[in-house]
């Protein structure tokens, strides 16, 4: 596909409006201690850390929070390809009790489904094992309405359990769908009726996974915080537009064959053009206008005559972009590059402007 660049034309990349926290975690802990407190957890959100049973004996977890006597905490315990036990406490505590385990590597999960009364809360866990602490990504997106999606990179750096949170600042019954991808297929999915959702998924190797996110029932109305934690970084999947036509020279009587794939998975709206330009006469022409709504995908197959347009052999550039509705800048673009031959016909001269614009009105795209 031919590039072509001009000054108003920059590859500039915008982020969408989320907060972004990374190793979203303070603690009070020595490496190799059996305890663990993790500050600042939200409803819907959890920990994990590793557990080392360093000979075969009995192992205990558990796991409290700061909370008033009511908070609802599971814990997880998973060797490197299973469950091995969970457990929930509805009193601010939850322990798996001590069993006879191998040696190994284990992973604990510690997720708080509730926050009674609202806030924040410690999450504490101890052992009679070594415990340490994994890192901890997240991203908050402003402003989500219901039936719009999200979407986040996830970048997994190895095989194993991959753990991802999502939930909403709701009253406690919106309905979030959480998807994970990875580069083909969908690989995991879960729906969440209180605010939040949660998925556990063993990675049979490393690799770019995505995120989505779909906002399904924001309950009694209005917009929402969404946000989303993993142990592995997540990062913003930014919109996308590219065209592309079936062949690079037309004349009289041809018709161009065009596909346009737009792609918005940000939580805004986004402001789509497509020129097409005449370098050689210093001519360029707005030929389609619209807006893009959040969570917008879609390919178009576009046919366009071609009509007589002169005498002379000239190159036609057919150029889109998306735009931030708000600042204007560049959030992606693409452009294709195209000859026109008169092919041998009799022809006059036509004015190609014209041409062009009286052509845009049989197109029809949104």
């Amino acid at each position: 596909m031919n590039k072509i660049s001009r000054n108003k034309n920059k590859w500039i990349t915008k982020s969408i409006a989320l907060f972004s926290l990374g190793f979203l975690f303070s603690i009070c802990v020595g490496i190799g201690s059996a305890t663990i407190d993790v500050t600042d957890i939200e409803e819907g959100d959890g920990i994990w850390t590793t557990l080392d049973v360093e000979s075969p004996g009995m192992v205990g977890v558990t796991a409290w929070t700061n909370g008033n006597g009511h908070d609802d905490i599971t814990l997880y315990l998973y060797d490197p390809t299973h469950l091995v036990a969970s457990a929930s406490g509805s009193d601010d505590q939850v322990s798996i009790d001590d069993m006879t385990l191998p040696a190994g590597t284990y992973t604990v999960k510690a997720y708080l489904t509730e926050a009674y009364g609202g806030g924040t809360r410690t999450i504490s866990i101890t052992s009679n094992q070594p415990l340490s602490l994994l890192p901890k990504y997240r991203k908050s997106v402003f402003g989500v309405e219901e039936g719009e999606a999200i979407w986040h990179d996830l970048s997994v750096d190895e095989e194993g359990w991959v753990f991802v949170n999502a939930w909403t600042n709701g009253n406690d019954n919106d309905e979030i769908i959480l998807s994970l991808y990875d580069q083909t297929h969908l690989v995991a999915s879960s729906s969440g009726y209180r605010d939040q959702v949660s998925i556990t998924y063993l990675a049979p190797f490393a690799g770019m996974h995505t995120v989505k996110v779909y906002l399904n029932n924001a309950h009694d109305g209005g917009t929402r915080t969404v946000s989303v934690s993993s142990k592995y970084p997540l990062g913003s999947i930014p919109a996308s537009v590219s065209i592309i036509t079936d062949k690079n020279k037309y004349s009289p009587g041809d018709t161009m064959a065009i596909t346009l794939n737009i792609d918005n998975p940000t939580a805004n709206t986004v402001t789509f053009d497509w020129y097409i330009e005449v370098p050689q006469s210093n001519k360029s022409i707005l030929y389609k206008k619209g807006s893009i709504a959040p969570g917008y995908s879609n390919t178009h197959t576009i046919p366009i005559p071609v009509y007589n347009l002169g005498p002379s052999p000239f190159g036609l550039v057919h150029y889109v972009h998306l735009l931030d509705s708000g600042s204007g800048e560049v959030l992606a673009q693409d452009s294709v590059v195209v000859a026109y031959s008169p092919g041998g016909a009799e022809t006059s001269e036509v004015d190609i402007a014209e041409t062009i614009k009286n052509s845009r009105e049989k197109v029809e795209l949104f």
